[in-house]
């Protein structure tokens, strides 16, 4: 394998985001299907907290705002039933591209809620955190830039630092829809 600066570039900008999503020793592959299954639960984790959050504040997420999440969610996840294993890194981001731009359409939707009943802040920064890691591998992959994230608002407000792990814990106890006060 020849190596050359646009290669070694190339891959000192995967690097972050390997290292920030849990993933070092990994195959492409399995980078792929992680970064998926974290997307995945993402979409799930928002979905699922919307109603629970209007059980409990149902002022705050009128129908419109519970149907226009609900329609997304159902976008994104019929989106990322497309991706399989066998597909390479570069064809599975253009459909992982618009999931999360789904994720994010539900994200900016909920930024406009004034205040987000606990313990839901910390999910929705868990999955705006996710965001930002399924942003940069696919702008990585596809060698464009990463889009603003408009749930970055729930980072500042609910969210603590948190771990590649303690972000991937969160979204699958909110993707099964175990919401527990942290």
């Amino acid at each position: 394998m020849n190596i050359n600066r646009r290669s070694l570039l190339g891959f000192s900008a995967l690097v972050p985001v390997v290292l920030m999503t849990g993933c070092a020793g990994k195959t492409p592959a399995q980078v792929s299907m992680t970064i998926l299954t974290t997307l995945e639960n993402a979409v799930k984790t928002v979905a699922n907290a919307v109603p629970e959050m209007a059980k409990v504040s149902p002022s705050l997420f009128p129908a419109a705002l519970q149907s226009k999440i609900a329609s997304l969610a159902s976008d994104a996840e019929g989106v990322i039933s497309s991706v399989t294993a066998s597909m390479t890194a570069t064809a599975a981001a253009t459909p992982m591209n618009k999931a999360l731009s789904d994720l994010s359409a539900m994200l900016s939707a909920l930024s406009v809620v004034p205040i987000i009943p606990p313990p839901f802040g910390t999910y929705l920064a868990a999955a705006s955190i996710a965001v930002t890691m399924v942003g940069g591998y696919i702008s990585s992959l596809l060698g464009t830039a990463a889009a603003a994230n408009p749930g970055a608002v729930f980072m500042v407000r609910y969210g603590a630092p948190m771990t590649p792990a303690q972000t991937n814990l969160l979204l699958s106890q909110g993707a099964t829809g175990a919401f527990v006060s942290h």
